[in-house]
């Protein structure tokens, strides 16, 4: 997901950034692609092999749960996919905290 148009206050040095005709810039800031998935094994899966969720989303009653898209983590979805292994009872505690999570728990 990337948004444009968003404003960033930065301090350096005490000073806030100017342009040449004092007024404060407008800075675009760049957002690191997210990678969601509303499939709560894939997704227990993922927080076994490191990866950590940066927020969700609903759709009505369906939630998927967000991570930063990196070239390990869709390594790790191709992993998921292609049947790679991990330990069960690892696995198992994921899987309920996100049952967890999804009937009203905190994301931690």
């Amino acid at each position: 997901m990337r948004f444009a148009g968003v404003y960033q206050i930065i301090y350096m040095r005490g000073e806030i950034p100017r342009s040449e005709t004092g007024r404060v810039e407008k800075m675009e800031q760049e957002q690191q692609p997210t990678y969601a998935s509303d499939h709560l094994y894939l997704v227990a899966f993922l927080t076994c092999t490191g990866h950590t969720i940066t927020g969700t989303r609903r759709h009505g009653h369906r939630v998927a749960f967000e991570f930063a898209e990196t070239p390990e983590l869709l390594a790790d979805v191709a992993g998921f996919m292609g049947g790679a292994l991990i330990p069960a009872r690892e696995f198992s505690f994921q899987v309920l905290k996100l049952k967890r999570t999804l009937n009203g728990g905190q994301l931690q």
